[in-house]
């Protein structure tokens, strides 16, 4: 999976510091509001070229209107997906309260194997919440022809501050977002994507600009599953 987590790391770092930056600075809007959203949209664009690849396919899917893209490696058997550390840090900090979401469906359906506090339901015993989820993860997987059954999901999740990416990893979690195991990506970035700066339009030094400046070692605070009980067998 070594060169899957380097051509991920590379397409997230060229959309964010290249062209999304394009974007930004070409359009000289009055507000920026679609900065947020448009940002996804531009990685699932690039994440299409791993289809040249044999063993990598990118699945598109639809939740709520919202598109989304899943990349498969039949290789390794992996599903992964992309998303911020502070979408990532949100959906667990909510994990009572928040349901159906396209990460948690997945992570029940390919993870629940690695959950570390419960046992799995046999299928013939699975309760209604849970056969929402099966139901939902078949609409996400749909025209995949592919057994999942052994598939193990992964999230790819970045940081973006001052126009750079400052932090990526890729987190195994199980169901309950109990993270088993986190890989750091940074070092997978080539340097041309790592180095490019635009210094006629941002001001990257975070004394000047009144930002704190930031913890690169910090990702996804592990303190928080403390926190939160369990989202299912209570």
């Amino acid at each position: 999976m070594e060169k899957l987590k380097k051509e991920i790391a590379n397409i997230v770092a060229k959309s964010m510091e290249q062209d999304f930056l394009d974007i930004k600075y070409s359009l000289l809007l009055e507000s920026h509001n679609f900065y947020r959203i448009i940002k996804i949209d531009i990685i699932n664009d690039n994440l299409m070229g791993l289809n040249k690849f044999d063993s990598y396919h990118a699945h598109k899917f639809v939740r709520s209107g919202w598109e989304g893209r899943l990349i498969i490696d039949t290789k390794t058997k992996s599903i992964i997906s992309v998303t911020t550390i502070s979408n990532l840090r949100q959906l667990i900090s909510k994990i009572e309260t928040r349901k159906y979401h396209y990460i948690d469906i997945i992570l029940f359906n390919l993870n629940s194997k690695y959950n570390l506090y419960e046992q799995i339901q046999l299928e013939e015993t699975l309760n209604i919440e849970d056969q929402i989820y099966k139901r939902k993860f078949k609409e996400i997987t749909n025209n995949l022809d592919i057994n999942l059954e052994d598939y193990t999901y992964h999230i790819v999740a970045y940081d973006f501050r001052y126009d750079k990416v400052v932090d990526m990893n890729m987190y195994l979690m199980d169901s309950n977002f109990n993270i088993l195991k986190k890989s750091e990506l940074m070092s997978y970035i080539e340097p041309d994507y790592i180095e490019l700066t635009y210094p006629n339009n941002i001001n990257t030094n975070p004394i000047e600009t009144n930002i704190m400046p930031i913890d690169k070692k910090k990702g996804i605070d592990l303190s928080i599953k403390k926190k939160i009980k369990q989202k299912r067998g209570d």
